[in-house]
């Protein structure tokens, strides 16, 4: 678990299709998590989700945010939310069951793709 400090900006959260917003550039980022994803290894980007006969397009395909920061081992990945969806566009869909009658639609995009992408990469010193 980490925590960064946003003063100036404003923290919107689950289901507002962005995270946070900077007032000041008025750019706007939704904040993922890729926990489990390792060195040249894929990430997961949610596409949609379903509980039962219920689906609902989630994460990338409803998003508003200008840009996506991916936080993944000791890093942040900033790309531009028109640049992953360009390249998750092609490629082809997972489904995971996640819980009883719930599933998740993903697409997964290599590591080496979001580095050569993103337009801003960060790197966390181990304290």
């Amino acid at each position: 678990r980490f925590f960064i400090s946003v003063s100036g900006f404003i923290i919107e959260g689950k289901d507002s299709g962005k995270d946070i917003v900077s007032p000041a550039s008025n750019k706007t980022y939704e904040v993922k998590d890729c926990r489990d994803a390792i060195k040249n290894v894929p990430i997961e980007v949610s596409i949609q989700n379903s509980w039962g006969d219920m689906r609902r397009a989630s994460g990338l395909s409803v998003t508003r945010a200008d840009y996506w920061v991916i936080f993944c081992k000791n890093k942040f990945y900033m790309i531009k939310t028109a640049m992953l969806k360009f390249l998750t566009e092609p490629l082809p869909s997972k489904i995971y069951d996640t819980e009883v009658d719930s599933r998740t639609e993903i697409k997964i995009l290599p590591i080496a793709d979001l580095e050569k992408f993103s337009v801003k990469i960060w790197t966390l010193n181990k304290s």
